[in-house]
């Protein structure tokens, strides 16, 4: 990469001019330079090719809020620049990290971004790690805030003004590309699937999208922003309980029912035995805090159902690149929701 592009590709490219064009003109650095750098600690990320933490120090002449510690990432998904440049200024929340720049590099297909550093005040988890009511609670209750703030936003049906991840991102980008994998998926299952699964499987393909989404979609009734990919992995709880979760990771970010972000957490990514225990009373809480008088919570359990639905096609889609082992797990926990929500009804 030219030393004149500021676009940072592997963590040797990383210096103190590459660091100062990025974050020069943001609040994280109005004027001045960063002088020096450390890697403080590298997070080896396992689907970007750099995520650090990196001490910064500044010229005498620096003006801004100048961060001692920064996050820096290198991505593969334009998504999260447009998250950081368009969505976060338009709908402020505390679920957000401050992102103190983002770049994309179009020919790499590769974004930059630097966010504050949140590990003082925040703890993270691997995404196999099952969160306790307490903390699930937590999650739940700072979606309701979110999803209120996007709630049939105007200017974020406007796909001109926003991007392109407003166009349906999940029925254009993992629905395809998950039905180019049934075939796949059945032979890397074998005999743990059943033909009534199998049949299952095709009749869900050949139905989504829902009617029922489509036209809520076209006319953004009852829809909000959600973040499209909320696992514990993309998590961060606060250590102060008086602290907001964090949600890490935007790439995914598009319109949907607001339970589309409930059942990716809990049905998918939940095991059914503590799913169970908890649904409905997070269910209520979330309808409780969300607080939109004219979605009732009836409305809410039908797009539970349809938003189910729709995640049964991530084992799909993950089986080709993520461990067996985990895509098992995900299917089991989807199916078994798909049958306590009776959504084989819907397929009709």
């Amino acid at each position: 990469m030219d030393s004149t592009n500021p676009f940072i590709t592997t963590i040797e490219e990383i210096t103190p001019q590459r660091i100062s064009k990025l974050l020069l003109g943001s609040s994280a650095l109005q004027a001045g330079s960063v002088t020096d750098f450390q890697i403080v600690q590298d997070l080896h990320p396992p689907m970007s090719n750099i995520a650090c933490i990196l001490m910064l120090s500044y010229s005498s002449d620096a003006e801004g809020a100048l961060p001692t510690t920064v996050f820096f990432k290198n991505g593969r998904m334009f998504g999260e620049v447009g998250f950081a440049r368009h969505v976060a200024p338009l709908l402020s929340h505390s679920s957000m990290v401050k992102c103190h720049s983002a770049l994309f590099e179009n020919k790499l297909g590769q974004s930059n971004l630097i966010f504050e550093d949140i590990q003082a005040s925040h703890k993270f988890f691997d995404s196999n790690i099952e969160l306790d009511y307490a903390e699930l609670q937590h999650v739940v209750l700072t979606l309701a805030g979110f999803h209120r703030i996007g709630w049939e936003h105007p200017e974020l049906a406007s796909t001109g003004q926003i991007g392109s991840n407003l166009n349906d991102l999940p029925n254009n980008l993992a629905l395809p590309r998950a039905r180019q994998m049934l075939d796949s998926f059945f032979e890397a299952m074998g005999s743990e699937l059943s033909t009534k699964q199998k049949t299952r499987y095709q009749r869900i393909f050949d139905l989504l999208p829902h009617p029922a989404w489509t036209n809520r979609r076209d006319n953004l009734i009852n829809m909000t922003l959600v973040h499209g990919d909320v696992h514990t992995g993309n998590l961060a709880l606060p250590i102060n309980a008086k602290e907001s979760v964090r949600l890490l990771d935007w790439s995914l970010w598009h319109i949907n029912f607001p339970t589309y972000d409930l059942s990716y957490l809990l049905a998918l990514h939940t095991k059914p035995e503590i799913r169970k225990k908890i649904e409905k009373k997070l269910l209520e809480q979330y309808h409780a805090a969300l607080g939109v008088y004219k979605y009732s919570f009836e409305q809410l359990m039908e797009d539970y159902r349809l938003s189910i639905l729709f995640q049964t096609i991530w084992p799909v889609f993950f089986h080709s690149f993520a461990p067996q082992e985990i895509c098992k797990h995900l299917r089991n926990n989807i199916m078994e929701a798909f049958d306590d929500w009776s959504c084989e009804e819907l397929l009709d």
